[in-house]
């Protein structure tokens, strides 16, 4: 287990982002949060993608936005960062390693990471596209996705791809799915 997963964040942190991953700048937001010394105000920025957490973020990291997307933060709404492990970050004269941003190239260095969609999310899409839950139930038990009393069950992280197959494939064959 890693410190992170024993001493779970809200916030961003280089456990998340061992893999490169691309966000899309939502908002920024000026924050006060508690620290060793204190109550600080930090700058955090948000993403539009569920699955990454907010990132404070810091003078390096608002330097490489800024010198992509502009001095107005406002700007970076709607521009995607890369978000990556860098072992190299100093904090004082100790090497601990941190989140550094880049901006991603025309070709990807790492494949982006789909949103996991909750089962709510699951069913809206379903829902959006002609189909029901029934549907995805099916799906689940034909894949072995059952529990112990052989009720079909949702895991997000495995399952998104599931639910976009299954809409995929109606979206192709129409008639299909009714």
């Amino acid at each position: 287990m890693k410190r992170s997963e024993a001493f779970p964040s809200r916030f961003l942190s280089k456990d998340d982002v061992e893999v490169p991953r691309q966000g899309t700048v939502d908002r920024l937001k000026r924050e006060t949060l508690k620290s060793d010394e204190g109550d600080e105000i930090k700058t955090v920025l948000y993403f539009r993608e569920e699955t990454l957490k907010p990132m404070i973020l810091n003078n390096v990291n608002w330097m490489t936005c800024e010198d992509a997307y502009g001095s107005d933060s406002d700007m970076w709404l709607g521009k995607k960062i890369e978000l990556y492990h860098d072992q190299n970050v100093m904090f004082g004269a100790k090497r601990v390693g941190g989140v550094r941003v880049r901006i991603p190239s025309a070709t990807p260095t790492a494949p982006e990471m789909p949103e996991a969609w909750t089962i709510e999310r699951a069913k809206v899409e379903l829902e959006k596209n002609g189909l029901t839950v029934d549907t995805l139930k099916a799906a689940l038990k034909a894949n072995g996705r059952v529990n112990a009393e052989g009720a079909p069950v949702y895991a997000a992280a495995v399952d998104t791809a599931l639910v976009r197959q299954i809409i995929s494939d109606a979206l192709a064959a129409p008639e299909a799915a009714l």
